[in-house]
């Protein structure tokens, strides 16, 4: 992930540079159209991944043959749907819907194509994207993202030295990578697994299509739920103050993203081994893995959000040389949210791993969707300022995650007050100690404020490590870190004497 944040950071710096501001605007105007479907992709992905890993779990190859054979037929009859979809769409868009300069029309229906079949083989890729997940195979899918990385920055170095239409060009070549990156991926997963080899088998009397589409469906729900969660904010705010707040919240929600993948990645690497335990029937290990999901990922987390909300006006002003009004409050809040949501993330993935998923996101999901709703009350008789809708979406997240703890207890029998002493407990009094002694300690430093940034990330790290290691482990998860560091050791120790 750093390999590729990195790369992709500087693939985008010379992209800017060869297409120029015009240009690269068109390209992601024609994406943006296309990523408003990305939701559907998610609600499969997570469906798929759900059924591949917890079949995996029952080391049953004939089920796990049907599921992925199934999951292949329903994936490309949704990705050729939504080709057609997109095809009628594109009749209407390019004739005053998009505002795109005259002379840039034919050029912008040329990357919509490319756009099309990108998006028809990111779908089709997701099986064979989850089998290699559920086998926990961290090793291919690094170095596919790496290489799929690097790929994107030798695309831009080679438009950078093309004299025609660039844009073209930088479409055409990121539909190739696309293309390599599913072979990859396929290749892969027939090469190292024997549930992908052979024919794609389908029969209509399938249970398992029905199963994937129904579990799929209300995933759905709750993933579009959060996506108007998101929306409805920046309609509430575009509302009552116009795009000025709305490009602050713009902003606080790119760091939020970027910081976001942290906890995606954590996610990807325990999900499967969730979805393992509940599938062989361990569901006393898939609430122990869900609880140290949880736990660790806010411990994470809390070492970029702690130091960043004490910096943010530093962190900000360094960034962008013009900041929006509100900005800055919007983003330490946003983050603050995000550290709360991340109490219970461990638990969406235990709900799944159970599959009685409807009540659960119909409820999670509404509660997400009153955020918007409140927030607009709120301003509309004049209560607060802006940032009172992000306030009252963080009071809709905590709600959400008591239901989601709830629910584990009726799901999966487990023990509330286990959880609150496990998890939410050490996570609340650790982060909160750490970070009010580093905002007091970061207010007595009279030092230039780039040095004042890096004493403080220091100060709140060694803060974190030890309050983590002191009181946010248990006594197995400390004897685990001991070990790993004892075979760090060693292995540098052998390394300086060879």
């Amino acid at each position: 992930m750093v390999i590729t944040i990195v790369v992709t950071l500087y693939a985008s710096r010379i992209t800017l540079q060869a297409l120029g501001a015009s240009d690269l605007g068109i390209y992601y105007l024609v994406a943006g159209v296309i990523s408003m479907l990305s939701f559907l992709n998610t609600a499969m992905a997570v469906s798929t991944q759900r059924f591949l890993s917890f079949y995996l779990g029952q080391k049953n190859r004939d089920i796990l043959k049907e599921i992925f054979d199934s999951s292949i037929v329903l994936h490309m009859l949704v990705g050729i749907a939504l080709v057609i979809l997109l095809e009628i769409v594109g009749l209407f868009l390019f004739n005053g819907i998009l505002n795109i300069p005259v002379g840039r029309i034919y050029a912008a229906k040329i990357i919509y194509q490319f756009m099309i079949l990108n998006m028809f083989l990111t779908i089709v890729s997701v099986p064979y994207k989850a089998i290699i997940n559920s086998h926990e195979n961290m090793l291919a899918i690094s170095i596919i993202n790496i290489l799929e990385s690097i790929g994107k920055l030798i695309i831009a170095l080679l438009i950078i030295r093309y004299t025609h239409d660039r844009l073209i060009l930088y479409g055409f070549l990121l539909s190739v990578l696309t293309f390599l990156v599913f072979i990859s991926m396929r290749q892969v997963s027939r090469t190292k697994y024997i549930e992908c080899r052979g024919k794609i088998i389908f029969n209509k009397k399938n249970k398992f299509m029905k199963e994937l589409s129904s579990f799929a469906g209300w995933n759905l729900y709750g993933i579009l739920s959060g996506i108007f969660r998101g929306q409805g904010i920046t309609l509430v705010l575009n509302h009552f103050y116009g795009t000025v707040v709305n490009a602050a919240y713009g902003i606080a929600s790119q760091v939020n993203g970027q910081i976001s993948n942290f906890s995606s990645n954590l996610l990807m690497a325990f999900n499967p081994q969730i979805m393992k335990s509940e599938g062989s029937g361990e569901r006393e290990r898939m609430l122990v893995l869900s609880k140290i999901t949880s736990k660790f990922s806010f411990f994470i987390l809390s070492f970029f959000t702690i130091p960043l909300i004490i910096e943010m006006d530093y962190v900000i002003n360094l960034w962008l040389e013009e900041v929006p009004e509100y900005t800055i409050i919007f983003c330490q809040l946003i983050l603050v949210l995000t550290l709360i949501s991340q109490l219970t993330i461990g638990l969406q993935s235990s709900a799944q791993a159970v599959g009685k998923i409807k009540v659960y996101q119909f409820v999670i999901g509404t509660i997400n969707l009153s955020a918007p709703v409140i927030g607009f009350f709120f301003l509309k008789y004049g209560i607060w300022d802006a940032y009172i809708v992000i306030i009252v979406t963080i009071f809709v997240e905590i709600v959400a995650g008591i239901f989601r703890i709830l629910f584990l207890k009726y799901l999966a029998g487990m023990s509330i007050r286990s959880y609150v002493l496990d998890v939410i407990k050490p996570a609340i009094l650790i982060s909160i100690i750490v970070f009010f002694v580093t905002f007091e300690f970061n207010k007595l430093l009279m030092v230039h404020d780039f040095l004042r940034l890096v004493i403080t990330v220091g100060l709140s790290s060694i803060l974190l490590i030890l309050g983590i290691y002191k009181f946010g482990l248990s006594a197995l998860e400390k004897e685990k870190v001991l070990n790993l560091v004892c075979n760090l050791k060693r292995r540098i120790s052998r390394s300086i004497n060879n």
